[in-house]
């Protein structure tokens, strides 16, 4: 999978560049504030998920315009192909070779890419919903029609929650929860295998990457932590959900709200025997995001057949010398965009493409 080019207009402070990088490595050079981290996550809105650093459309578009557009062209599945990304107030919609889509979730799965940021060093060091984020992500991309099943899910929660509100003030009655019951169970069997399942594939990869990026020194552990069952069948799963929601019934409807379900679950990140959400140093945290970032590379490409690209934004920091080398030398044979303050933290690479990025502007440097 590789990206051929890239357009981004009156994204953030971009106005109107065009990059054409290098099937392999490019690295992208400028200081704090210039726009390197503003490319990266224009690539990565071409994957159709929502911005990895805001919430919110208005934050992707240029000050004083209405519209952000980033457009490009990529090869995959064994032919060129073009797709748009348009950012409006309201609204992100997609074009994937010229045909408008509905929604721009259809894209999903068509440029497949792996990023990290500072930000998403929340997966060590916050809760769990940044956990589940990481994972229910990560799938879609292999897995596009599991989007339907995680929106099914919180549809059929938020009706449920609204309804239990609606009881504890009288205005409803208890028997009718039995409805939404069945469908979170149904949803939330589903949801919890798949999580399992590629949670499993994921800690194998990301524990062995680990070992060798510390050099055998620490141990990083990594696994599937269901709220409401041990089981892994999901028959079985769906039984015990039922049960939990069954049991729980009268303290939902005191509080208001849904306890049990997939919307509870974790995935526990252990770095020898200790949970490294606690007792982790930053650099050591910093290794797990890592080492997690590049074993979903290694399952994805797997699934897919094809390398997803590598969106590295500021990966150095706080990593010694021998794990930068290590990072320098695992990610090969594949597209990789990595941004730094200066060359010399990743002179490192070899062959490819280097850009200057100063005041949303690009340049390609030449060697």
């Amino acid at each position: 999978m590789i990206l051929n080019s890239l357009r981004a207009e009156n994204f953030r402070n971009i106005i109107s560049e065009e990059l054409l990088p290098s099937g392999g490595t490019n690295i992208l050079i400028g200081q704090n504030g210039q726009g390197k981290t503003n490319l990266i996550e224009a690539i990565w809105m071409l994957t159709g998920a929502k911005s990895f650093r805001s919430y919110k459309n208005s934050e992707l578009i240029r000050f004083g315009e209405e519209t952000a557009k980033i457009s490009s062209t990529f090869y995959s599945e064994g032919r060129e192909q073009s797709l748009e990304v348009a950012v409006t107030q309201k609204e992100r919609t997609a074009t994937l070779n010229m045909v408008k889509k509905q929604q721009c979730s259809e894209i999903i799965g068509k440029i497949c890419a792996v990023v990290f940021s500072p930000e998403h060093m929340a997966l060590v060091s916050e809760g769990a919903s940044e956990r589940r984020r990481f994972i229910d992500c990560a799938v879609c991309q292999m897995k596009p029609s599991f989007i339907r099943t995680i929106a099914e899910y919180s549809k059929s929660l938020s009706h449920r929650n609204a309804l239990l509100k609606e009881i504890q003030n009288g205005r409803s009655y208890g028997d009718l929860l039995s409805i939404w019951d069945e469908r979170l169970s149904l949803f939330g069997a589903e949801i919890a295998v798949v999580r399992r399942q590629y949670t499993e594939a994921l800690a194998k990869r990301a524990e062995d990457i680990y070992s060798r990026l510390s050099s055998g020194s620490e141990k990083l552990e990594v696994s599937y932590s269901c709220s409401f069952s041990k089981a892994e069948e999901r028959d079985v799963l769906r039984t015990d959900f039922m049960q939990k929601l069954l049991a729980g019934r009268e303290a939902d409807i005191a509080k208001g709200h849904t306890a049990a379900g997939v919307h509870r679950d974790d995935i526990a990140l252990s770095l020898d025997e200790k949970p490294a959400r606690f007792y982790a140093s930053q650099g050591q945290k910093r290794s797990c995001v890592i080492s997690l970032k590049l074993a979903e590379a290694e399952q994805m490409a797997s699934v897919i057949g094809e390398k997803p690209i590598i969106l590295l934004d500021d990966v150095m920091s706080e990593l010694d010398n021998s794990r930068q080398q290590f990072l320098l030398s695992n990610v090969t044979d594949c597209q990789v965009f990595i941004t730094c303050c200066d060359f010399e933290s990743v002179s490192g690479f070899k062959d490819g493409s280097v850009f200057e990025i100063a005041g949303g502007e690009v340049r390609k440097r030449m060697t």
